[in-house]
């Protein structure tokens, strides 16, 4: 239960799970919390610099993009929307870093600086700012990262980067994306990680069809699960995040009902985030209907762009039609001009982000489910 003072979006979200006598929420329950989410704007800027990448990961939630040169307008609009957020985070997202991709992190004065990245940053380490955090995937020991990564020195180009990563951040981490390919190695990638890198686990999202044979299934969740405990508790500490739901159903599948209810009513919750402790594993859920206040997503041409929208090419977002026909004019917000800020474009967003009741109804009454 809460008690400390929380963002009440996600309190209001929590409560209508664990309700005992709301198995469906009604369209009043989302308008409240929409209503709270309008006054809760993101914290975290995430900044995709390039969409190009020399490689292209079995689990990327991107798709193969051409090289082009960073848009000179990306730190223009960084700049803009830095004074509200002081405080906030910058992320680099996407999807490698360069030299000329400094200047956007030189404009997010007031801001922690951040990179996700693979290790390849030490390529440029001449053009590196200082960071506040730097995050550097490792997938499995050498054979196993290098098959996901579809690369033969993706290994050696990760631990290098993680080994070094001190130098250039006050705090490296190492994300772990689960596949079918990599999630019987979670115990040996946990000892071949420097001792100072924290460890964070996912389980790969089917952003793309293309990836969704890579999905862990109910019996592979319970052996990573497993290992996991044991890393937590001889090895490392380890963080379990969660970002579908139907991962956090086969969660509570491995788990059991009854103990899956006890610990999800027991949780704790911060912003657009529900904590929960397995056995001394720390367990994260984001749930998909709040995503709306977790990060201002600026995409490369510098448009504004609907959480998860990523997988979609540029030229998919541009012509506002998938690859398969799909309709996806929603998932661009709108285009970044000079004079915007936060406070002009994040209603922008609310405007449409309300309309998703539907898919909000879907995740509390799946997650109610398991809690009765």
């Amino acid at each position: 239960m809460n008690t400390t003072e929380l963002p009440e979006s996600v309190d209001l979200w929590f409560n209508s799970v664990v309700s005992k006598t709301t198995e469906t929420p009604t369209m009043k329950v989302w308008d409240e919390i929409c209503a709270v989410l309008r006054n809760e704007p993101p914290k975290l800027l995430s900044v995709i610099a390039t969409r190009w990448c020399e490689l292209q990961c079995e689990h990327c939630v991107f798709q193969r993009e051409s090289f082009a040169r960073m848009n000179e307008q990306l730190p223009l609009i960084v700049a803009g929307l830095v004074p509200e957020m002081q405080g906030g985070t910058l992320v680099h997202e996407g999807r490698v870093f360069r030299p000329e991709h400094r200047d956007i992190f030189l404009a997010a004065k007031g801001m922690k600086r951040g990179l996700i990245d693979r290790g390849s940053y030490l390529a440029h380490e001449g053009s590196m700012p200082q960071l506040d955090h730097l995050d550097v995937s490792l997938d499995g020991p050498e054979n196993i990262h290098n098959r996901q990564r579809r690369n033969a020195r993706a290994y050696e180009t990760a631990m290098r980067g993680l080994v070094r990563g001190p130098e250039f951040a006050q705090k490296v981490s190492s994300l772990f994306t689960a596949t079918k390919i990599n999630f019987s190695y979670a115990l040996q990638t946990a000892k071949l990680l420097p001792e100072r890198v924290e460890w964070h686990v996912t389980p790969v999202s089917p952003a793309r069809p293309e990836i969704t044979h890579l999905e862990l299934s109910v019996e592979e969740m319970s052996i990573i699960l497993s290992d996991l405990k044991a890393v937590n508790h001889s090895i490392r500490p380890v963080v379990f995040r969660i970002y579908e739901l139907a991962d956090l159903l086969k969660v509570a599948q491995v788990i059991g009902k009854s103990d899956f209810s006890e610990l999800f009513r027991n949780a704790s919750v911060a912003r657009s985030t529900i904590l929960f402790d397995l056995e001394g594993l720390k367990i994260a859920y984001y749930p998909k209907s709040l995503l709306a206040n977790e990060t201002l997503v600026v995409d490369s041409d510098g448009s504004y762009l609907m959480p998860g929208s990523v997988a979609f090419s540029s030229t998919e977002l541009q012509k506002q039609f998938s690859r398969f026909g799909e309709d996806i004019a929603g998932n661009v917000v709108c285009r970044i001009r000079e004079g915007d800020t936060v406070g002009t474009l994040y209603p922008k967003l609310m405007d449409a982000w309300q309309k998703r009741f539907e898919g909000f109804r879907e995740e509390i009454s799946a997650i109610h489910k398991q809690l009765t």
